[in-house]
């Protein structure tokens, strides 16, 4: 059975004010015992200045587990992207790749936590693993 080129996604809606948001976890099945070395990529939106303030900052990561509920996850990418409100006018798109380990867990997702202040609920992030 041949995966390289295929890609999973999902979305993550962003934190409201000083909270952590988790997208719906990624079910990698199976294969997470076999898979090739691949890469995530996490796209995150512009954000206007009333999303993320001056100096607040929302920090994405990517945590791993082998139960679908996270009862114990795995931080498998951390601090993968920092988005920083500054100059008043928010943060641009940003996106980062980023290896992820050898060892996977059968479930993925995606984390952003909002350091304080602003709404940014209203727009999301996504998370593309690439095999």
């Amino acid at each position: 059975m041949g995966i390289r080129g295929k890609t999973l996604s999902g979305t993550l809606a962003l934190p409201n004010g000083a909270a952590i948001t988790a997208s719906a976890p990624l079910d990698l099945g199976m294969l997470a015992a076999f898979i090739p070395p691949l890469t995530a990529t996490i796209n995150a939106p512009v954000l206007s200045t009333g999303q993320l303030p001056d100096a607040a900052t929302i920090t994405y990561w990517v945590e791993g587990s082998n139960d679908a509920a996270f009862g114990n996850p795995v931080n498998i990418a951390p601090v993968a992207l920092v988005q920083t409100g500054a100059g008043g006018a928010g943060a641009a798109v940003a996106q980062a790749v980023v290896a992820m380990p050898k060892k996977l867990y059968r479930w993925v997702r995606l984390m952003a936590k909002n350091s304080g202040l602003g709404n940014a609920s209203e727009v999301s992030a996504t998370l593309i693993l690439d095999f």
